[in-house]
């Protein structure tokens, strides 16, 4: 590999490392960092991520015809649809998928994952000095604590999230005690930001863990779990899909089911039956007051693939399901059984919070790339004999 594309690697570590860090701060109740506004610097940061992830496309990356090719329908299809939509988190997605094809993927776990937790520890640390405020609201009797997060759920995706990047970081070190800390991360959320969707979460990942740990330990079938854990994740998709078409009220057990579920699919039903279902997406806003009507409609999308269907269409819905779904074979063709089942367990998050396909919450999105692209494995040989590297 050349020197440009080395440092192309670099920069891109830098800005994901600086970037995952700074976003943790920046969904806390703090109001001014250094003389700055929040706001101003997450205007700031959110332009120079951009600005330094295109320059790293344009200018430090090699590229084959097949990926020109690729960069350009993804980017045309994705930008239409992100246009007609108003909508700009998939595109957010694709970029940094584009920019960080060549990076080694672990070492992008690995340094989101110490930056979000020192991160964390600094909004803690400023929450406990009085320097931030707590964020308390009621679910029912039951206080629900921030400690320092705009939101209590904010809390609660961080945690979940540093504990799913934390299995992946020790996943040839796995052991029980890795179980116990995910299902003690597992108590602090449902007990202190109350954030039921990170709860389970995370019990669901500590369950997968377990059964990862038995299957290794007995010698079982990789290949095999690997199998069901892809199933549930096209089935998690096609039952969202079809739960949220239909008016679940009507049949008893599929009520029941919604009920569990916080009246997901019936409120994402009706928001379907509001705006409908187009080929290439559409302005979906989830509050609208027509005044000359006298009346206000609340809208609710907490379920990422009738969001993605409804605000990006059919294509773009197909397409991602498509590529999600082959990143899970191909990771399992690279006997990568553990990428398997953390995607898994996100295409059941995804059920539950409409941040499925964000790269804020879904770091694995950039392992689109072996479907994607050409395989880093031969490019990287093409570009070592290019430049007479053995």
């Amino acid at each position: 590999m050349g020197k440009r594309e080395l440092f192309g690697q670099k920069l891109v570590c830098i800005v994901l490392f600086i970037w995952a860090g700074v976003s943790v701060i920046l969904n806390s109740t703090i109001q001014f960092i250094g003389v700055w506004k929040k706001d101003d610097v997450n205007i700031f940061v959110d332009y120079s991520v951009l600005i330094l992830l295109v320059v790293n496309i344009v200018l430090f990356q090699r590229y084959t015809l097949r990926d020109i090719v690729v960069i350009a329908f993804g980017t045309l299809l994705i930008g239409y649809a992100t246009i007609t939509s108003n909508y700009n988190t998939l595109m957010a997605a694709w970029i940094f998928i584009v920019a960080a094809k060549q990076v080694d993927f672990s070492r992008i776990i690995k340094l989101v994952y110490y930056a979000q937790l020192m991160s964390l520890i600094i909004v803690l640390s400023m929450y406990y000095s009085k320097y931030i405020e707590d964020v308390a609201i009621y679910r029912g009797r039951l206080i629900r604590h921030s400690l320092g997060f705009v939101h209590p759920n904010q809390l609660g995706v961080v945690v979940f999230l540093l504990g799913a990047y934390r299995l992946y970081v020790r996943r040839n070190k796995a052991s029980i005690l890795d179980i116990l800390i995910l299902l003690l991360l597992a108590y602090f959320v449902k007990t202190v930001p109350n954030s039921k969707t990170s709860y389970y979460a995370l019990f669901i990942l500590a369950f997968i863990l377990l059964v990862h740990i038995v299957i290794e330990r007995l010698g079982g079938n990789f290949d095999y779990s690997s199998n069901v854990y892809i199933f549930i994740a096209a089935f998690a998709n096609v039952f969202s899909i079809f739960m949220s078409l239909i008016n679940v009220k009507k049949m008893p057990i599929l009520k029941q089911i919604d009920s569990l579920m916080s009246s997901r699919f019936s409120m994402c039903n009706r928001t379907y039956n509001y705006y409908g279902i187009t080929w290439f997406g559409q302005d979906v806003q989830l509050f609208i007051k027509k005044v000359a009507l006298g009346k206000y409609y609340h809208f609710w999308l907490d379920n990422a693939y009738m969001a993605l269907l409804l605000r990006y269409g059919i294509i773009v819905y197909l397409s991602f399901s498509f590529i999600y779904i082959m990143s899970m074979l191909i990771q399992k063709k690279k006997k990568n059984y553990l990428i398997v089942e953390l995607m898994c367990l996100y295409a059941i998050y995804g059920i539950m919070e409409n941040n499925f396909f964000s790269i804020s919450q879904n770091l694995f999105l950039l392992l689109f790339e072996c479907v994607l692209f050409q395989d880093k494995g031969v490019r990287f040989k093409e570009m070592a004999l290019e430049n007479g590297l053995r």
